[in-house]
């Protein structure tokens, strides 16, 4: 995901782990987000057999960058 503008260029890059994203842009802000995430937006009610489940004692990892440019 690009963020660009002025003379700025932000690049999120979801590297492993992220299958999913969410972007916030409120209409009343200047501002934006860029959220990673490991599972969609409503996985707390929906669920689903793709979600990452990490069993008792088991690690899980995921990563992302940043870059910033300009």
């Amino acid at each position: 995901m690009v963020l660009e503008g002025g003379s700025r260029r932000i690049e999120l890059a979801l590297l492993s782990g992220y299958p999913y994203t969410q972007v916030y842009a409120p209409a009343d802000d200047d501002v934006i987000a860029l959220e990673p995430m490991t599972a969609p937006t409503d996985a707390l009610i929906a669920g689903g057999s793709e979600l990452p489940l990490v069993p008792p004692g088991q690690s899980f990892r995921a990563e992302f960058s940043i870059t910033v440019s300009g």
